[in-house]
């Protein structure tokens, strides 16, 4: 995967962000999710320009996920 999300990283944001703690067995479980999530995001972003309509985000991941 070109950008990993470890469980590592979840578990921080989760302490940092909503002062939770995420278990290691969840953490890795949605790393896991996360990482796939962030890829797609990563994808559809090298598809748009800088000054493209915000919208056309959702647009291009549509595209994708078809």
């Amino acid at each position: 995967m070109k950008y990993p999300v470890t469980a590592q990283l979840i578990q921080q944001q989760g302490r940092e962000l909503r002062q939770l703690e995420i278990s290691e067995k969840r953490a890795a479980e949605l790393s896991t999710e996360v990482g796939r999530l962030n890829a797609a995001a990563v994808s559809a972003g090298e598809q748009l320009d800088f000054n493209d309509e915000p919208s056309r985000f959702l647009v291009v991941l549509a595209q994708m996920k078809e």
